[in-house]
């Protein structure tokens, strides 16, 4: 339980690190238009949700 909690944390913060790189760009580039609380909420959308699937995987992988 514990290993596939450490795996899941890991796996989450790399996609967090890719979903803020693709956010940060997006929003430099203007391409789209958000205020910084819309993007707050869409990773932390997006953080709970990969949080919860790798969790998921991995429980049914070990």
């Amino acid at each position: 339980m514990q290993l596939i909690r450490q795996k899941g944390m890991f796996f989450s913060f790399l996609a967090f690190l890719f979903y803020s790189f693709a956010l940060n760009s997006l929003l430099e580039f203007n391409i789209i238009q958000l205020t910084a609380s819309d993007a707050i909420t869409i990773l932390t959308a997006l953080m709970i949700s990969t949080l919860f699937t790798s969790w998921v995987f991995l429980a049914r992988r070990y």
